[in-house]
């Protein structure tokens, strides 16, 4: 039985493609579709969506585009899984997460009108510090007054009357970075500067830490 035109036609393509790779010029797209060979995967896009955030890291060019996407991704995991109640969490997926390729010694941080600007070589995949920038966007643009909101205030000047932790804590420079430092160590459990874990904060300022319940959980306060 003699052999189809199209047979004919598929082995002249295969024995071509192996003839072009063996004169050094590589697999075509024949050769590399049919083996699998001869192609690579295309590196991620920076500017994508990941659980709901609009991310831009497109100015990051000096870095492997995967690795830029796992860092960002990594810390947008750690506000996904804190548990703050949806309403805010929705907030939050409307701030954007820019990449920031300026220099400077601060992973992150907060403009409005931006969103969040990080620095990804400087990102640590177990510190929630976009968390953090984010909780700094929630208090200026979803809280009563805010960077102004008068019970942040009220609580930030019974933490230093109190003297629970020292004064150059980062936590008590300002309203908005009391707020949004005691307010990630609630979300997250556990952070590495003051006041470093919901415990701490509950023993220092209960009616502090209710207050956190009621605005990040819509009710009672984590145990």
């Amino acid at each position: 039985m003699g052999r189809r035109p199209s047979d004919v036609t598929f082995g002249a393509a295969v024995l071509a493609a192996l003839a072009l790779a063996a004169t050094g010029a590589g697999a075509g797209p024949m050769f590399g579709g049919l083996f699998g060979l001869g192609r690579h995967a295309p590196p991620p896009g920076l500017t994508y969506t990941y659980r709901g955030w609009r991310v831009d890291a497109s100015r990051l060019r000096a870095m492997k585009p995967e690795v830029v996407v796992k860092r960002i991704d990594a810390q947008l995991d750690l506000v996904a899984k804190t548990g703050v109640r949806p309403d805010a969490l929705a907030y939050m997926r409307t701030v954007p997460i820019i990449g920031d390729g300026s220099p400077g010694t601060e992973p992150g941080r907060y403009v409005r009108g931006q969103g969040v600007l990080v620095r990804v070589k400087l990102l640590d995949p177990k510190k929630p510090m976009v968390l953090r920038q984010l909780l700094y966007a929630y208090l200026d643009q979803k809280l009563p007054g805010g960077f102004a909101n008068p019970d942040v205030a009220r609580f930030r000047r019974e933490a230093v009357a109190r003297k629970a932790w020292p004064r150059t804590a980062a936590m008590l420079q300002s309203d908005p970075d009391y707020f949004a430092y005691t307010a990630t160590a609630y979300l997250a459990g556990a952070i590495t500067r003051e006041p470093y874990n919901r415990a701490n904060l509950r023993k220092t300022q209960p009616y502090y830490y209710d207050w956190l319940g009621k605005v990040l959980d819509g009710g009672a306060p984590r145990s």
